[in-house]
């Protein structure tokens, strides 16, 4: 299991039966939209997500429909397996409470953090800085 797919699912687990859409779960994986739309995609398939769209006028709101997405009670109970067996030193670094470098020097969007350099490195030589309020910590 990929990375990324851990920490979307990890996002989904947070409260298993709140539906999150697109953007709301990419900033809660700490991932890019574009990298997290595969991946829904992929755990829908798999029967571990479901799906809805929501029911606004896109006119009177000014934007489009968004699609909701929450883990099926199945897929609930499969994520917390896949999790558990999962074996992804990064991950296993990040959630265990190692600190991430980011700091006002990092040009990357704190948003997505998994895609900055600087946060990378500090997971994977494990050191333990400390992250503004509001980032992983």
């Amino acid at each position: 299991m990929t990375l990324q797919t851990q920490l979307v699912l990890r996002a989904l687990l947070e409260e298993p039966t709140r539906e999150l859409y697109r953007l709301q779960l990419s900033q809660a994986a700490g991932l890019a939209p574009e990298t997290v739309h595969p991946i829904l995609a992929h755990l829908e398939g798999l029967g571990w997500l479901e799906s809805r769209w929501e029911e606004i006028d896109p006119v009177a709101e000014g934007r489009p429909k968004r699609p909701y997405y929450r883990l099926s009670p199945d897929g609930a109970e499969r994520a917390r397996h896949a999790l558990a067996t999962a074996r992804t030193p990064v991950v296993d670094r990040l959630l265990s409470g190692a600190k991430v470098l980011h700091d006002e020097t990092c040009s990357c969007d704190p948003r997505y953090l998994m895609s900055c350099p600087k946060m990378a490195a500090a997971i994977l030589s494990g050191a333990k800085t400390t992250a503004p309020a509001g980032q992983v910590e």
